[in-house]
């Protein structure tokens, strides 16, 4: 039922299917008044309400959903004062509390969610302090948040030379000798790797490494190198499309201080691709919440080195450098579709 028109009392025509496990409402216009018909599905086990225009006091309604193991409230009007509410669901297992007004003391009192295992706080103005106690107190729990980004190796001196946002042209013989030795393209990836695996080894990414990206990236590397040279091409087929997929003005306009202003501004199509990275990073349900709503884009954060995955993973395996050329293009303003300033 997500973007859909569904109002409060429309809920009522669903309250009485006790049999419904998952119920996703993101982006429609419900309001507090309509959580107290959803509390009635006492199954209930994931509830999705980014978006919506529910607030922290609306939640008491949904006290009696005591079986509900995932929980979104991106984007919506809850803070500090919901986690009383939220320290009910002690079965909770994601929360999703990106674009919130939660600080550092709500987040303080979430260490009392024992069973949590993933918290994304993505646009918030919770502080590094803070998410190390809460993992201190929560080992299990992997928090994917608004990460500092002090450096950005990928931004080299080239960028702030190159002012221009058309294509840099290639060596055409050194294009073409690339090629013959390419791997051959997967027209279908996923009869070799399903999307599910895909953003399991994506989840692989172990975030308590952060800083050093090939610890980040190690146990992904090493899981998908254990796999065939045909999935290995697999997984950067889909991941290429992932990255097509938010190759858009749309999105490059959301990126924080180093957005997309137009042609006539500097833009670093480098990072741009490393933003867009960071949003496949993050996991999959971060993803394609990114993809409807291209202004939860992550704020001056980037991953660059995930690119490098499959490359790493195919040298571990081969001891071959990694010559698959995918369908689309990873490089910033591919999608000419989605880039209507440049059309």
């Amino acid at each position: 039922m997500s973007r859909s028109q569904v109002m409060d009392l429309g809920l009522t025509h669903i309250s009485h299917l006790q049999s419904v496990r998952v119920l996703e409402l993101a982006y429609t216009p419900i309001t507090d008044a309509g959580l107290g018909f959803i509390a009635r599905l006492k199954d209930l086990e994931s509830l999705g309400l980014t978006a919506t225009n529910i607030t922290s006091d609306g939640l008491t309604y949904l006290a009696p959903l005591t079986e509900l193991k995932e929980l979104w409230l991106n984007g919506t009007d809850c803070g500090d004062d919901a986690v009383e509410s939220l320290l009910g669901f002690s079965e909770l297992m994601l929360l999703g509390l990106s674009g919130t007004s939660i600080t550092d003391k709500g987040l303080q009192k979430l260490a009392g969610l024992k069973n949590l295992i993933r918290l994304y706080l993505f646009n918030t103005d919770v502080s590094e302090q803070a998410i190390d106690s809460l993992r201190k107190a929560n080992p299990q729990l992997r928090v994917k948040w608004k990460r500092q980004g002090p450096s950005r190796p990928e931004f080299t001196l080239a960028d702030w030379v190159d002012l221009s946002v058309a294509e840099e042209k290639k060596d055409p013989t050194e294009s073409a000798a690339s090629e013959s030795k390419a791997l051959p393209t997967l027209q279908n990836p996923t009869k070799e790797l399903s999307e599910v695996e895909f953003w399991d080894i994506i989840d692989l990414l172990n975030w308590d490494e952060e800083g050093n990206d090939d610890a980040v990236m190690e146990p992904a590397v090493n899981f998908l190198s254990l796999k065939s040279e045909k999935q290995i091409c697999a997984f950067q087929e889909i991941l290429t499309n992932k990255l097509y997929e938010i190759d858009g003005e749309a999105f490059a306009r959301e990126i924080g201080k180093d957005s997309f202003q137009g042609q006539d501004k500097y833009f670093s199509r480098e990072w741009f691709l490393a933003a867009r990275c960071c949003a496949v990073a993050n996991g999959q349900v971060f993803y394609e919440e990114i993809v409807e709503e291209p202004a939860l884009m992550p704020k001056d954060l980037g991953f660059a080195a995930l690119s490098s995955l499959a490359p790493r993973a195919y040298r571990k395996k081969t001891g071959k450098d990694f010559t698959y050329l995918p369908c689309k293009s990873e490089q910033s303003m591919s999608n000419l579709d989605l880039w209507p300033s440049l059309n």
